[in-house]
């Protein structure tokens, strides 16, 4: 079967510009095409949302089949964005969560999610997710590997091959830049 592959764009203001991210997802799917690619992607912002903070957008979508060259069949810039569904405390959106399936020993499909809602678990501990968030998100991302998106797609490694264990969070936030950020100068505070 031929293996698709879907991009999931966000955005959210940062540092007073709008910074833009992307997850991308791959598929062994038997047929490519614009509304196969269309449903997943739908799908995939759906089981994001449900886990991303409200202030972040989804904004593009593209998909096609995951080879060198190869066209997108399916590409949207959303008109009405759809929102992340839950209000967090304030998040620092370089704060990412880590989603990983485990294929054998140091083998892992692991996914990065910024800006997610968190609070920390206790006082003191911030850096540690809450159990809600982690059972909140563990059931939506089960959906990559369980066949209920549409289609029955799951989740496959570069060889094509299903993966089979669940993509599960991992209890703790880490940092990780935004990979086209570049520098950005500090202002220096108003004077007077």
């Amino acid at each position: 079967m031929p293996i698709a592959r879907v991009v999931i764009t966000k955005q959210a203001a940062y540092r007073g510009l709008t910074e833009r991210w992307s997850n991308g997802y791959r598929f062994n799917l038997p047929t490519i095409d614009e509304a196969t690619i269309h449903a997943l992607a739908t799908a995939l912002i759906g089981m994001e949302a449900a886990f991303h903070a409200t202030r972040v957008s989804f904004v593009y979508a593209n998909g096609g089949r995951d080879q060198a060259g190869a066209q997108a069949v399916y590409a949207e810039e959303y008109a009405t964005p759809t929102l992340g569904g839950v209000n967090p405390a304030i998040v620092h959106p370089e704060n990412v969560v880590m989603a990983e399936s485990k294929r054998r020993a140091r083998v892992y499909a692991r996914k990065f999610y910024h800006t997610l809602a968190h609070i920390g678990a206790a006082a003191g501990t911030p850096e540690i997710l809450t159990s809600g968030l982690m059972s909140g998100a563990n059931t939506q991302l089960v959906k990559l590997t369980n066949g209920t998106l549409p289609g029955g797609a799951v989740y496959c490694w570069p060889d094509g091959t299903a993966v089979t264990v669940p993509f599960t969070l991992d209890g703790f936030l880490r940092t990780r830049q935004f990979d086209r950020r570049g520098k950005r100068p500090t202002q220096a505070p108003p004077q007077g």
